[in-house]
């Protein structure tokens, strides 16, 4: 098996704000961006350079049925019948809560009515904290790949080399190098040594330092048009919820490589060949040499986008 990959290198400015759906400012955040975050920063910009057609909500007749087609539709069109995203750092990096306390005078002040003020005010009540949590390494390195069977990647290389946010308002990204690939599956291969975001459905052992969480990966079409719907997941498919794309991954200590025993049976071990540099036309040595020494653990599922046609 054959998959071409589109892999782009970001410079961070100074933190990454990725948190789970429904959560608050106040929890911590992922310690890589999770592919829905990937994704979702690569639909907003191919929409901006206007490559995702129109984000208005069309009903599309095959047959003798009908679907709904939407931006969710047109990025699953892009991304082909089976495709993987991945992440992986290649600076330190750590994830910590930054409390803030900012004073409130200015909206006491507000208060003209005697009802309106509390009869007693503490001075500690002047000034309201806030925690927020985010993952630092200031002007660190991530890297992002997104790989594709038979997707269309010109728009996923031209998507990434404009990408300028992973996360929050705050996660502001430069974008550094970006590079076509082959990835060629290996077979008989059942441990390896890797950089990147892995499932552990897809691993046995894990050796070396490493962090596992629970990461939003969508698998396939459904799951990703759940990920994106702000309604019940149920509305599109009885079977699935919101939180099925909550998965446990595997995170390599930043930096840092881990060694993986693989399931072979669940998942597939691809390397890189065929590396191009699309941004810039000069070389990056450094980051070449470990794009080619790297391997990359990609599950086995049905194919992706069968059903957005």
């Amino acid at each position: 098996m054959v998959l071409r990959a589109a892999i782009a290198v970001y410079r961070v400015h100074w933190g990454l704000s990725s948190r789970a759906w429904f959560g608050s400012a106040s929890q911590p955040s992922y310690l890589l961006p999770p592919p829905t975050t990937i994704l979702g920063a690569l639909a907003k910009t191919l929409h901006d350079l206007g490559l995702l057609g129109t984000r208005e909500f069309i009903i599309t007749s095959i047959g003798s049925g009908s679907i709904l087609t939407s931006g969710a539709a047109s990025i699953i069109k892009i991304l082909g019948r089976r495709w993987w995203v991945s992440a992986a750092w290649l600076s330190p990096s750590i994830r910590t809560g930054i409390l803030i306390r900012y004073f409130t005078g200015p909206y006491q002040s507000l208060k003209t009515r005697r009802e309106d003020l509390p009869q007693k005010l503490a001075v500690h009540e002047l000034f309201a904290p806030i925690k927020l949590g985010y993952t630092i390494s200031p002007h660190g390195r991530v890297m992002v790949l997104v790989a594709s069977e038979d997707g269309d990647i010109d728009a996923l290389k031209t998507g990434l080399q404009h990408v300028s946010r992973l996360g929050g308002k705050e996660s502001f990204v430069d974008p550094l190098a970006v590079f076509e690939a082959q990835l060629v599956e290996e077979h008989g291969v059942n441990e390896i040594v890797t950089p990147w975001l892995t499932l552990r459905e897809c691993v046995g052992n894990v050796y070396g330092n490493y962090v596992a969480e629970k990461t939003p990966v969508p698998r396939d079409a459904d799951e990703l048009i759940c990920s994106y719907s702000a309604e019940p997941c149920s509305k599109l498919n009885p079977s699935l919820t919101r939180f099925n794309v909550l998965r446990e991954a595997i995170h390599p200590r930043y930096p840092g490589w881990v060694r993986v025993k693989i399931n072979t049976d669940k998942c597939g071990v691809y390397r890189v060949e065929s590396l191009n540099s699309v941004f810039p036309s000069k070389r990056e040595p450094t980051i070449e040499y470990i794009l080619v020494h790297t391997r990359i653990v990609i599950p086995r599922v049905r194919d992706h986008g069968k059903e957005a046609g």
